[in-house]
């Protein structure tokens, strides 16, 4: 498969996995997985806003989700076995170059660029970013988290005025409320989104919307709307009644002189 989740995570993420439908600012949750060793310290980046420092922003690589949610499950095994994981990751080049990228930009882009946003940020942190993911992924095989999580990754195929329609890479569709997605910065035609879809009981699922990269080519620059290269991978009927109407006939005015 070559969509990935995407690699970097804020700390509100673990928070929500750890403990659902409490505050994601919450502190508590964060120092027990710590105290656990159920996550890690994360990589810790200084914001700027017009040359001065504005605070710190603190990352995490994508592997703390894991152990958070192995923690609330009971699987204090894996947890640990995440978070020395992601661990591994956060001390390594990727996330090293990653911070330097980071360090100096404002709070804004910093958190856009968490969240999953790299348009207006360049493509070396983009392509920063998509190391970091291959990264994640040669650790190998995950320990198991048993069959009460569900993964899709795919691509935007459709987009709809209240919905998206999501295309994983084995063909399967869904559809994704708009709002869903719009928290992840993916809402258009080709961007790579994943669903999440975590059982707590026999009558509650949490479904969770996130950021996800390709891996397998290089973040280029944008193409534009026309050409061969225009990045459309899928047709709406709207679409399809559009381009099969009969055209208009051209007119092409021709100036004519007339003389006196």
């Amino acid at each position: 498969m070559s969509i990935a989740l995407w690699p970097i995570v804020a700390r509100t993420q673990l928070v929500q996995v750890f403990r659902p439908g409490e505050p994601p600012e919450a502190e508590a949750p964060y120092r027990t997985l710590r105290s656990h060793g159920w996550a890690t310290a994360g990589v810790s980046v200084v914001t700027r806003n017009a040359g001065r420092a504005t605070g710190r922003f603190t990352l995490f690589s994508v592997l703390n989700v894991a152990a958070a949610r192995s923690a609330r499950v009971g699987d204090a095994r894996s947890a640990r076995a995440f978070a020395r994981a992601a661990e591994r990751l956060e001390r390594g080049a990727g996330f090293t170059r990653l911070k330097e990228l980071l360090k100096g930009r404002s709070l804004t882009t910093v958190t856009e660029t968490v969240r999953g946003g790299v348009t207006d940020t360049g493509l070396e942190l983009a392509n920063a970013i998509r190391d970091v993911a291959r990264e994640t992924r040669s650790l190998g095989p995950s320990p198991q988290l048993g069959t009460d999580l569900a993964v899709v990754a795919g691509r935007i195929a459709e987009t709809h005025p209240d919905a998206l329609v999501l295309e994983s890479e084995t063909g399967s569709r869904m559809l994704v409320p708009r709002w869903l997605a719009k928290g992840t910065g993916r809402q258009a035609v080709g961007e790579a989104l994943a669903l999440m879809t975590d059982r707590l009981d026999d009558t509650q699922v949490v479904v969770t919307a996130v950021a996800a990269i390709d891996l397998a080519r290089e973040k280029r620059r944008q193409p534009g709307p026309f050409g061969r290269a225009a990045p459309v991978r899928a047709l709406r009927p709207a679409d399809v009644r559009l381009l099969s109407r009969t055209p208009a006939p051209l007119e092409v005015l021709v100036p004519v002189v007339i003389d006196a």
